[in-house]
């Protein structure tokens, strides 16, 4: 798997990302960063995974990042409509303040089509 996926998921410290972000853009390439992780499993998991959005976010050299509902808000219950959309409301105004203020381009990702049923 790490034969395959080199090149393509970059490690996450902070130099060697910065360093294959930089070396990407002189060839016009832009990256979408993806912050990766296991499914999310309680609410300590999913706001430690929205802070690591946010902190890529901030850093000069990402302009564009892709975030999953489900892995910033972990309490996403259908039957609690008016509940969830004030969980995931409240976590997607600040990702979209960030995005403005740092001229970051965030793509909302799909969740699994079960979910969606």
């Amino acid at each position: 798997m790490k034969l395959l996926s080199k090149g393509i998921i970059l490690p996450a410290e902070s130099k060697k990302l910065s360093r294959q972000i930089k070396k990407r853009a002189k060839k016009g390439i832009r990256l979408n960063i993806n912050v990766l992780g296991e499914a999310v499993l309680g609410e300590d998991e999913a706001n430690e995974r929205f802070e690591r959005v946010m902190q890529m976010m901030q850093r000069p050299e990402v302009d564009y990042v892709s975030v999953k509902l489900s892995s910033v808000a972990s309490q996403i219950i259908s039957l609690d409509r008016k509940g969830t959309l004030e969980r995931v409301s409240e976590k997607l105004r600040n990702i979209y303040r960030t995005s403005i203020a740092t001229n970051t381009f965030v793509n909302l990702d799909m969740e699994e089509f079960r979910d969606l049923r």
